[in-house]
């Protein structure tokens, strides 16, 4: 029987992110608006070379040409910078991740201010190598390792009510250490598939922590 699990790492200012969301891709369109418009000027603008015999008032107009020319250039480099950097902003904005668990593969999402989402990766049960809790010695011996890549994956650096950090280390092209805020019922559904000694053996399930702290 095929196993499925869903959850979501929410952005706990989802409100304000959302806010600043509308604000970043309005100004986003505006900018893309005004690359096109001047992108458009500058081609049109492009100098023509003037012949030998030119007149006076043709090499006069033909500096006047390159002037303005340049002056939309500089526009449209400007806009178009605006544009890059508003469309990288607005990816960082009321993100959230969702996280699905099906018969041993672990798919993770980046979701763009609800709506938009994109494909973080798809681990195998061959491919991942080590599970456990953040909060442990390994995850930090992990972590200093330089040929291991941290992918944060959760948008919230305090994990919410009835969820904890949970460190998932895999070998895809290179090593990476994703970090994932969840419930404990998602390391659940993946153990039934990964071998006992891939689980953190200084792990506590969540129950007993919070009876620790």
């Amino acid at each position: 029987m095929d196993t499925f699990y869903e959850e979501s790492a929410v952005n706990q200012n989802a409100r304000k992110g959302e806010r600043n969301y509308k604000i970043v891709n309005f100004f986003y369109y505006l900018f893309l608006i005004l690359s096109v418009l001047t992108g458009v000027g500058v081609v049109f603008n492009i100098p023509l070379p003037l012949g030998a015999g030119a007149s006076q008032e043709q090499v006069e107009y033909a500096a006047l040409q390159r002037t303005w020319f340049f002056m939309i250039l500089f526009l449209f480099i400007t806009f178009l910078g605006f544009t890059i950097i508003l469309n990288l902003l607005r990816r960082r904005i009321n993100v959230s991740y969702d996280y699905v668990f099906v018969s041993g593969e672990l798919r993770i999402a980046k979701v763009f201010n609800v709506n938009k989402r994109k494909l973080v990766t798809r681990l195998t049960q061959e491919e991942i190598l080590q599970v456990g809790d953040v909060d442990s010695s390994a995850y930090d011996r992990l972590r200093a390792d330089p040929q291991t890549k941290e992918v944060i994956c959760t948008s919230n650096s305090v994990a919410a009510e009835g969820k904890f950090f949970l460190y998932v280390l895999a070998v895809e092209s290179v090593k990476k250490l994703y970090v994932l805020e969840c419930r404990e019922e998602l390391l659940l559904n993946m153990m039934q598939y990964l071998r006992r000694d891939i689980l953190d053996r200084d792990y506590i399930p969540q129950a007993k922590k919070n009876v620790q702290r």
